[in-house]
C-alpha cells in the first residue's frame, strides 16, 4: 500500500473491493486514532488514518499486524463483556 495505489483506487474504483490486508491494517490504524483522538474533525480523520495505514502496511510485518488485529478485538470484547476472569455477581 501506498499513497499513489490509495489515490489511484479512489479515484478510478472506489467501489472495488479493498484486499483484506489493507481492511485489517485500516483497523489497527483506526484503533489507535480513536484511543488517541485530538477531535480535529472527519477529515482530518480520514487523512490520518490513510497515512497511519500506509506507514503500517510499509513498516510492520503481518504478524505484527495481526497481533495488533487480535489484541484491539479482545480488549473491545473486554470492554463490551467485561473481563473473563471477574467473578459473576451473586
Amino acid at each position: 500500500m501506498n499513497p499513489y495505489s490509495l489515490a489511484l483506487r479512489l479515484l478510478t474504483a472506489p467501489e472495488a473491493r479493498t484486499p483484506p490486508g489493507e481492511l485489517l491494517t485500516w483497523q489497527v490504524a483506526s484503533s489507535y486514532l480513536s484511543e488517541h483522538n485530538r477531535h480535529k474533525g472527519m477529515g482530518w480523520w480520514h487523512l490520518s488514518g490513510a497515512a497511519l495505514a500506509i506507514w503500517l502496511s510499509r513498516n510492520w510485518t503481518s504478524e505484527e499486524i495481526l497481533s495488533a488485529v487480535a489484541l484491539s478485538l479482545e480488549q473491545r470484547t473486554e470492554d463490551a463483556v467485561g473481563p473473563a476472569s471477574a467473578p459473576a455477581p451473586d
